[in-house]
Formats: structure tokens, C-alpha cells, sequence
């Protein structure tokens, strides 16, 4: 029975790890682990809640190893969604057209459809929809883009062919991509007036944001919230989407708020009452990142008898320290793996709970500080409750 169930768990990890589509989102993600570690290691520096810490950094060289970082920060996650949309359409072409000649087409294709689909242009110039929170409408928008280049230029018998004397290869594939390009902006822009037609919005961000908010609006912010926030966070993980920023929308409108709430409630000499915020998630829910593979680190180096696992484990601690979970995710990996899927799904859930009544019952008081994600296990738990509770 054993064996049979093995067998099943590992034809479901081989049909899922083969599915072409699966595997161009994955590995979209995976080259953008630099971008996800370099701008996570950078807030780290930045928001440590060390207070000579944070007078040196703000006063060295009049500000200028503050500023030196928060370009670094802005320049990766600000942006993250013009990464994703990029990555997405190159993995695409690689793996799923196979046509390594026309790569620029599906590339320039998708980020036409990413602009016009994530209101860049809406109002002005909006640059706001590029970050962690576009992360949605860029995997969609290229993901269309790229499978109707695909479709659009195999569809193509005839191409335009040029027979002068400087004519080369390069300016040919480049002319021949024009017309496909052409015809995916018109059908992203239609597709765009769709969703304004159906659904009264502007654009596709807009309306995702928007149902996606009112989900969790209507339910108010209570247990129920944390475990199906989390509950979705981690089930995007485990299929490749980078889901904390995909539901950042929520973590803005749901959680951030709660913090604001205890802070107004403290400057009037009244207990704090708001138990769920974002700083509850980052600080004892997801320890070690998302999945809260802190304890799968331990339970590989504490465990685990394969070298190869034990190696990456040591690896990943460093930054899984510090809540980054990209490198354990991607390179046991997790994703798309069976075997961790309950486990990956359900220790969050069972953390929240665990924390929520350590806190009802008063073994922990209540997050009153605001404390960035990357903070480091344990300190987080004291920085945000000014107990040594918090990191018990």
C-alpha cells in the first residue's frame, strides 16, 4: 500500500513537472531569484530595528548609504512585475514555442500587453501597477501575449522577405516579428475594453484588485481571514506564483491598516485590540518566508540523510534566516512537489492558529511595532512586541 502510494505521489510530481505550461512559470520565477534576493537583502539593511543602526545609516555621508539602498530596493521590487512580465515571456519562447530566433517578438509582445492591461497609461504615466502588486496581471498578460505571438506567427505562410544587398538575418526576423506584435496590442487592447465593457473597470489590475479586496472586505479582518489568506498565498507558492505579492492588494487594505489601529489606540493610553495585521503574519506566521520553511530547514539539517538536501539546507538557512525563501523553494523544490504539498499548506494555517490563541489567552502580547518581513526569526517577535514573549 505503501509502495502504491509512493508510486501515485511520484506520477503526479513527474505529470505535473512536465507540464510545459507549470514548468514556463516555475522557471520564470527561478530567474528572478537574484532580483527577489538582492531586494530583500537590501530592506533587510535597511529597516533592521537596531536604533545606532538606523541613526548610522541616515546620517553617513548626509544619507547616502540610506539612499544607496533604497535605490537598490526600489530598483528590484518597484519594478518586480516588469521582471516577471520579461521572464515569463523568455521561458515561454524557450520551452513552449521553441523558437529561439524570434525571441525579442513574444518579449516586446507582452510588454505591450502588460502596459495596457495594468493601466500604466490610464491616468498619465502610472508606474505604480510595476510593483509586487502587478505581479498577477504580468504573469496573465505575458502568458497571452507570448501563446498568441506563438499561434499568430506559426499561423503566418507568408513573411516578408527582403533581397537587398544589406539585408541579414537579424532584420528579417525582426520584420517578420512586426506584424505579429501589431495584432497581439490590438488584441490586448481589445481584450482591455472587454473588461471595462463586463466589468466597469479600467483595466484587468484594477478588477482583480478590486474582487480580490471585497472577498476579504466582507469577511473583516478575523481568523477567518488569516487562514484563507494564507490558505491562497501558499497554494500560488506551490504552483510557482510568487503569492505574498500577488495579494499584497489585501495585505494594504486588510492587514497594514491593523498596526495603524494599535498605534492610535497606544497615543490615547488604551490597549491595543487588533490581533491580525501584516506584521502578525510576517512575524509569526511565516518564519523563514513563505511556507514557513524555517522548519523544514531544521527538519532537513536535523533529519534529512541526503547530502545534496543537507548542502542546500545550509545554504538556504542564511537567507531563510532573514525570511527569504526563494532559494529552499525553488531548489528542493517545493514547488510543484506533492510530497510537500499539505505540509507547505497547512503549517502557516496551524501557526496562525497557535499564535492567535498565544495571544487571546495573554502568553504574548499584542505586534505594536511596525517590523519589515525581513527582520530575522525571533528578533522580529521581540521587536514587534517589546517582549521577550514574542520570540519565546
Amino acid at each position: 500500500m505503501e509502495e502504491k502510494r509512493k508510486g501515485l505521489l511520484y506520477r503526479l510530481y513527474e505529470r505535473m513537472n512536465n507540464s510545459k505550461l507549470l514548468l514556463c512559470i516555475r522557471s520564470s520565477l527561478i530567474m528572478l531569484i537574484p532580483v527577489l534576493v538582492i531586494g530583500s537583502m537590501a530592506l533587510m539593511l535597511k529597516s533592521l530595528p537596531i536604533e545606532a543602526y538606523q541613526q548610522f545609516i541616515q546620517s553617513f555621508g548626509g544619507g547616502i548609504l540610506e539612499n544607496f539602498l533604497n535605490l537598490i530596493y526600489a530598483a528590484t521590487f518597484h519594478v518586480l512585475s516588469l521582471y516577471v512580465t520579461l521572464s515569463v515571456a523568455i521561458c515561454y519562447t524557450q520551452q513552449i514555442a521553441g523558437d529561439n530566433k524570434h525571441t525579442l517578438g513574444p518579449v516586446v509582445s507582452s510588454l505591450v500587453a502588460f502596459v495596457i492591461m495594468s493601466g500604466t497609461l490610464d491616468n498619465g504615466v502610472n508606474l505604480d501597477t510595476w510593483n509586487a502588486s502587478g505581479m498577477f496581471t504580468a504573469v496573465v498578460s505575458s502568458l497571452l501575449a507570448s501563446y498568441c505571438y506563438d499561434i499568430i506567427s506559426k499561423k503566418m505562410k507568408k513573411t516578408i522577405r527582403l533581397f537587398t544587398e544589406g539585408d541579414d538575418e537579424i532584420f528579417r526576423n525582426t520584420l517578420g516579428s512586426l506584424l505579429p506584435t501589431a495584432i497581439v496590442a490590438i488584441l490586448a487592447a481589445a481584450f482591455n475594453a472587454l473588461v471595462m465593457l463586463c466589468f466597469d473597470g479600467n483595466n484587468l489590475q484594477m478588477v482583480f484588485e478590486y474582487y480580490l479586496i471585497q472577498l476579504f472586505d466582507n469577511m473583516g479582518r478575523n481568523m477567518g481571514t488569516v487562514v484563507l489568506f494564507e490558505f491562497l498565498t501558499q497554494l500560488m507558492w506551490f504552483f510557482g506564483i510568487h503569492g505574498n505579492n500577488v495579494l499584497e492588494p489585501v495585505c494594504e487594505n486588510i492587514f497594514e491598516p491593523a498596526m495603524d489601529r494599535n498605534q492610535e489606540l497606544l497615543e490615547q493610553g488604551l490597549a491595543a485590540t487588533e490581533i491580525y495585521s501584516k506584521t502578525f503574519l510576517d512575524t509569526f506566521v511565516l518564519m523563514g518566508g513563505s511556507g514557513c520553511v524555517m522548519c523544514l530547514l531544521v527538519a532537513i539539517l536535523v533529519f534529512s540523510k541526503r547530502r545534496n538536501n543537507r548542502k542546500l539546507a545550509k545554504i538556504a538557512a542564511i537567507p531563510g534566516f532573514f525570511n527569504i525563501s526563494e532559494m529552499i523553494t525553488f531548489g528542493l523544490p517545493i514547488v510543484f512537489n506533492p510530497i510537500f504539498f499539505i505540509p507547505y499548506l497547512l503549517t502557516p494555517i496551524v501557526l496562525a492558529l497557535i499564535s492567535s490563541l498565544a495571544i487571546q489567552i495573554g502568553l504574548v502580547p499584542i505586534p505594536i511595532h511596525h517590523v519589515e518581513w525581513t527582520t530575522p526569526v525571533l528578533w522580529s517577535g521581540y521587536a514587534a512586541t517589546g517582549s521577550i514573549a514574542g520570540s519565546i
